[in-house]
């Protein structure tokens, strides 16, 4: 599959085959930090950025004694403190509800209380009831929070709600309805005694201190008690939480004794973490917080390796912050930030058989703050393309050598020179030979539709129907059996895991699946919505190309606009990055350094006046400008199409809000050389390593010349429109390009620096127009 990505930026020019990817090792990815440094892997090697005696002392654990000690302090206070709600409130429940109804009464009136005591008889025989009644529509903000207090204790089968009045200045209306969730409950326990303490232990105000309430089910079964859990989560689990216990001794409040209940606890609402609650003694501490470190990793995703981490420190992978995403299927070096952890810590879990294919080092402890996403110059990448061949041949043949010479010569100048179409790769898709792509999850999101996405997550693939993945899915889809699936599916496979975690607690229904994939890390979860607004962003920039041209900025184009003011566009860097940050706005740097406040659209006096590389695109979100041209009307029938407006974007169900970004069309690739290689010669992740390994061009080299830097495309640098982070980089007309030796080479090794979030494959496309 193309994935939206067909067109060519250079169509005129003779491409070439070869094969990419054949193992990992063939693909080497090196970050290129903020300074413009490639990073290096150097051992076990610490660095500081504080002096060592100023750095916390920590234990195994990762905790300064004195923390530990106060967190013990702390659950003292807290067990000291904690009291069951039964000797609060539910022992004296008949009491708080008889002040209630005369609470009533009084501030009522006794025509509207009597109208209201006529309206809860009536809803209580009927149990389910559409109607409603008006309270009061004259009472100021205190006494309104009575009202719906007392309401809830005088009964509560009742739900209040405040109606803003639709006349401006008039105060508002308070509606009495049928409490929906109150009848849940009833149907599951069938104890009215037992549910009206229940909802009153819930919506009790008084939430600073942890308290319990217990639940009789001695006469449910598991799966009734599952149910009740659920119903729990669903409605309350933002401040309570509830467990299964089995007590035979135990009594209930009129003496009889029981097999089981369930207890309630409330959460402390507003409880400050024990870190945050905790004061060092010393303000140094809190600067050796967080540990840098570089990772490489070999034929694994980025989010995998986080998460084998994070399990092995025993930390959330939330802790982790990097600057970017890399490849699955090569071997590639980044720099991380990791939070409350210590050098010493990840060393000693180096050798943690699940760790294989991870290695750390070059950390450096005492860094005061974590890693911003896209804060890096670029990539680094050093490619082995296998077995080239031109296209107008079937195979390598000496008589070809000198032709094929010429055209991957021809290639690399035209690339160089020209740039290419700053297509999403495949890979941000997923596997082009499954049914389901990531993309299809990322819409199911988006349409609000959680169950579906949970069910295209855990669809098989038909064509690998040994794969144990593939074979724990199609179980899945043919029995519906959480905890069997959950035994068989493979536990690298992190994603799928926790999906099924999150169902056999939450059940599979339409809240079920939304909270099995808020199991998954917001990152994640963000990866399947932004590859939807990917394809979206190819299939757009596909349809620009064949319909405007490869040549300029046409009226209606959205361009960069490399006359901004730079001083403003530098004061606004801090509001731009706070903006995404708070929005969710991306797990990696989509956008290639152009900032939303200096883009703007090509009128009819501007026609002709900027380039295609001045050129950029939408991807979708709630606050974001589309070309006003075709390719504009294109993005809004595209969008209806599949069902989604402005409003989509802000996923509130699952945490994420993504306003929009704009991304470049054309690219250019910096530091561009590439030489033969012979099969013989196999590559090792070491010789990977360095750049030393490519030639450098030489009196017998073949070398595009450079006779003009006007000719020269050039990235985006601090006196245009665009980022200043690549300032101090010049794409080269190919400044290193050898020959082959003497006789038949069959592979090509080729290195290039991209941008942030450009993609290798896209760039490797337009190198091989194949």
């Amino acid at each position: 599959m193309s994935f939206g990505a067909d067109c060519f930026l250079d169509r005129d020019r003779e491409g070439f085959k070869g094969q990419i990817k054949q193992t990992y090792q063939d693909f080497i990815v090196t970050e290129i930090d903020s300074q413009g440094k490639l990073v290096e892997l150097i051992g076990n090697n610490i660095s500081s950025e504080n002096d060592d005696k100023n750095c916390q002392k920590r234990k195994r654990d990762g905790k300064p004694k004195e923390m530990i000690e106060y967190e013990r302090s702390l659950e003292l206070k807290s067990l000291e403190k904690e009291t069951p709600f039964l000797t609060k409130i539910s022992e004296s429940f008949d009491n708080l509800q008889e002040c209630a109804v005369s609470d009533l009464e009084k501030c009522l009136g006794s025509e509207k209380f009597t109208e209201l005591r006529d309206f809860s008889l009536d809803v209580e025989e009927r149990k389910e009831n559409n109607k409603r009644i008006c309270v009061s529509s004259t009472m100021l903000k205190e006494e309104r929070r009575a009202l719906h207090r007392n309401v809830r204790l005088a009964y509560p089968h009742l739900q209040t709600i405040t109606v803003q009045s639709e006349q401006e200045g008039d105060p508002p209306s308070i509606l009495a309805v049928s409490d929906k969730v109150y009848w849940e409950f009833f149907e599951l326990l069938n104890d009215r005694h037992q549910v009206n303490r229940l909802l009153c232990f819930a919506h009790w105000e008084m939430r600073t201190i942890s308290s319990t309430f217990d639940l009789d089910v001695s006469n449910a079964d598991k799966e009734k008690r599952t149910k009740i859990h659920r119903l729990l989560s669903k409605h309350f689990g933002s401040f309570l939480e509830s467990k299964t216990f089995n007590d035979f001794e135990k009594k209930t409040s009129n003496g009889a004794g029981r097999g089981s209940y369930i207890q309630v606890r409330m959460r402390v609402k507003g409880k400050k973490s024990l870190q945050q609650s905790y004061k060092p003694t010393r303000s140094s501490q809190t600067e050796s917080e967080y540990t840098g470190f570089v990772l490489c990793k070999r034929n694994m995703e980025t989010l995998e390796a986080v998460h084998r981490l994070s399990t092995c420190l025993n930390i959330q992978p939330s802790a982790f912050s990097y600057a970017g995403i890399k490849d699955k299927k090569a071997v590639t070096k980044q720099y991380m930030v990791v939070r409350g952890v210590s050098p010493e810590q990840i060393c000693a879990v180096q050798d943690h058989p699940s760790l294989e294919g991870i290695q750390c080092g070059s950390f450096r402890k005492g860094l005061s703050r974590p890693l911003r996403m896209g804060a890096l110059k670029g990539n680094h990448f050093q490619v082995v393309i296998r077995n080239i061949q031109s296209d107008t041949s079937n195979s390598l043949v000496e008589e070809n050598v000198g032709d094929l010479e010429k055209v991957v010569q021809d290639a690399a100048s035209s690339l160089s020179l020209h740039g290419f179409l700053n297509y999403f790769g495949p890979q941000r898709f997923g596997l082009d030979d499954k049914e389901v792509n990531a993309c299809d999850v990322g819409l199911a999101m988006l349409q609000g539709d959680m169950v579906r996405a949970v069910k295209l997550l855990l669809t098989p693939s038909e064509n690998n129907p040994d794969n144990p993945v593939d074979s724990a899915k199609r179980y899945y889809c043919e029995t519906g059996d959480v905890q069997g699936t959950l035994s068989k599916m493979p536990s690298y496979k992190v994603r799928e895991t926790l999906v099924l975690k999150g169902l056999h607690r939450h059940g599979t229904d339409v809240d079920g699946c939304r909270k099995a994939l808020l199991n998954i890390p917001y990152s994640m979860r963000l990866l399947y919505v932004h590859s939807y607004c990917s394809l979206v962003w190819n299939q757009m920039a596909t349809l620009r190309i064949q319909r405007y041209g490869r040549t300029a900025a046409v009226q209606g184009d959205l361009i960069a606009d490399k006359f901004a003011n730079v001083d403003e566009l530098k004061n606004s860097a801090t509001a731009d990055s706070c903006e995404s940050a708070s929005a969710g706005n991306s797990c990696e740097d989509d956008t290639n350094g152009v900032r939303r406040d200096c883009v703007r659209c090509v009128s009819d006096q501007d026609e002709g006046k900027h380039g295609l590389k001045d050129v950029v695109l939408p991807l979708p979100g709630y606050n974001i400008q589309y070309p006003t041209n075709d390719v504009g009307d294109e993005y809004k029938k595209r969008l209806e199409t599949d069902g989604l407006t402005a409003k989509s974007f802000r996923l509130r169900s699952l945490g994420m809000n993504l306003p929009g970004t704009y991304r470049k069309l054309v690219v250019f690739p910096w530091d561009l050389s590439y030489r033969y290689v012979g099969e013989e010669r196999t590559r090792t992740e070491d010789s990977y390593s360095t750049r030393s390994d490519h030639c450098t061009a030489t009196e017998d080299s073949s070398c595009v010349d450079s006779d003009s830097d006007a000719k020269r495309p050039r990235l985006a640098s601090s006196s245009n429109c665009y980022d200043d982070r690549t300032k101090d980089f010049r794409p080269t007309e190919l400044s290193e390009v050898c020959r082959r030796s003497e006789g038949c080479c069959s592979s090509l090794e080729i290195s290039f620096s991209l941008e942030p979030s450009c993609y290798a494959t896209s760039c490797l496309r337009e190198l091989m127009k194949n």
